[in-house]
């Protein structure tokens, strides 16, 4: 391998930051879904546990296979900025809320909540990125 094959690998600690993100930004969401999911005055935490380990369940799928891919792309490319890592997650958000909530027109709420949900994971996995080299 030349010296340019070399640069092209990450080192073990972003190895290592990747799959712990793929693990770890997932709780964003799940604990946002466990919160939603039934009314206020009715809390359990019982139920919240159960409904925020069903969002983890859904959300590491989503990251996945789409996080996870979009993500090797831009760093194929060399894109791999803060605000194009934001600006995934807000584009990703967004078309996961088209494909859970299938409506004509779609609907705006929706759309928009997890476009930020998809913001806050990105930010999430770019504080963790971002400290290793």
């Amino acid at each position: 391998m030349t010296s340019k094959d070399h640069e092209k690998l990450l080192s073990k600690a972003q190895i290592i930051t990747l799959l712990l993100s793929v693990l770890w930004v997932p709780i964003v969401p799940a604990l946002i879904f466990g919160a939603t999911t039934f009314p206020e005055p009715n809390f359990d935490i019982g139920r919240f546990v159960a409904h925020s380990f069903v969002g983890y369940m859904y959300s590491i799928a989503f990251v996945a296979m789409t996080a996870l891919p979009c993500f090797a792309a831009l760093l194929l490319i060399g894109w791999v900025r803060w605000w194009f890592v934001l600006l995934l997650g807000v584009v990703l958000g967004g078309s996961i809320a088209l494909l859970v909530f299938p409506s004509n027109p779609p609907r705006f709420d929706a759309v928009a909540g997890f476009a930020f949900m998809g913001l806050l994971c990105s930010a999430c996995f770019w504080l963790a990125w971002s400290r290793v080299k």
